[in-house]
């Protein structure tokens, strides 16, 4: 489903382009408006998961860990958004077109350098790499030319994004696995009891259907109520018929074994209800993670891909906006 929906999206990517029509005038700000906007969909959605019954395993060390791994989502969604927030603001800017190179330059050097000395091995560049690629960015004479020469960077952004998007896919799927079997490990008596009670009011149920067949004369109700329940036999002589009282003395036993069920069960059903709704909560969570990770890596890709649009001079691109394209595409398949 989730690939379907990456395939959906890109197709309307490549679609979409083929219709942008090159002009005078070239507008970077909606690159930063549509980021932005969809960068806070996505947080938002995140900050949905409002927990009510699965509070007490908040502070799961496992779970913890798993929180920590979205920060990593996190952390490349805000550095998609400043760094389109910079394009833009040096696009507007009266800088001259070699002054745009530099500053542009400072800003890919703080961003990339603590990255690669904090998480060395994580892109496939080092800081010589980085260096050389400043110097060509710096050597440009207008921005265009600067973030053609940033292009590789942003697909080797794009693809780590692509590997932690997949390792926090596990991670979610493992630890919905482990919710799952731990609910369940703290309920084990609560199910086991409800189910106890289920299976009494079934046989009696039964029983008392069988006990109005036998007064309608069924000759084969009398072997089947007893096998179905033998305790049943100690309120009669077995000389293989019931008398009236016989009867009446079993479906009184009967209805007051179906009045305790109930009451058991009437015991039960708050320890119920709260281990149902703490299934639902997971479920829902889950979901909505889910969903919020397909848009991440969607996002990702469509920015990347509107980088390099805008780093080859297709202007105006508000004219055929890809990211709406984008935001429609996922909300109609998801």
């Amino acid at each position: 489903m989730h690939k379907f929906v990456l395939f959906a999206v890109l197709l309307a990517i490549l679609t979409g382009c083929s219709y942008l029509k090159p002009t005078t005038h070239l507008d970077f700000k909606p690159f930063a408006e549509y980021t932005i906007t969809l960068a806070a969909d996505i947080e938002y959605g995140l900050s949905r998961n409002k927990v009510h019954y699965l509070r007490e395993f908040m502070h799961d060390p496992v779970l913890m860990e798993h929180g920590e791994m979205w920060e990593g989502v996190r952390m490349i969604l805000k550095g998609v958004v400043a760094y389109s927030v910079e394009v833009t603001t040096l696009g507007s800017s009266t800088l001259s077109g070699a002054e745009r190179c530099d500053k542009f330059a400072e800003f890919v050097d703080d961003l990339v350098r603590p990255v690669l000395r904090t998480y060395p091995g994580v892109l496939h560049a080092n800081e010589a790499d980085l260096d050389t690629l400043l110097m060509n960015i710096r050597g440009e004479d207008d921005l265009l030319g600067a973030l053609g020469q940033a292009q590789p960077l942003i697909d080797e952004l794009a693809r780590v994004s692509d590997q932690v998007f997949d390792r926090v896919t596990d991670d979610l799927d493992a630890i919905s696995d482990y919710l799952v079997t731990k609910i369940d490990s703290m309920n084990t008596d609560i199910i086991l009891y409800h189910n106890l009670v289920r299976g009494m009011q079934s046989k009696v149920f039964a029983s008392l259907v069988i006990g109005a067949e036998y007064r309608r004369g069924d000759p084969t109700a009398y072997d089947r109520l007893f096998e179905l329940d033998p305790q049943l036999k100690e309120l009669v002589d077995n000389d293989g018929k019931l008398s009236i009282d016989e009867l009446q003395a079993i479906e009184d036993r009967l209805l007051y074994k179906a009045q305790k069920a109930r009451e058991f069960k009437e015991q039960l059903q708050p320890d119920l209800e709260l281990y149902r709704l703490q299934q639902g909560e997971l479920s829902e969570i889950y979901n909505n993670a889910r969903r919020q990770l397909v848009k991440a890596r969607i996002t990702v890709v469509v920015w990347s891909r509107s980088h390099r649009n805008l780093a080859q001079g297709i202007v105006d691109p508000a004219k055929v906006n890809i990211f709406d394209l984008t935001k429609k595409a996922i909300d109609t398949a998801l």
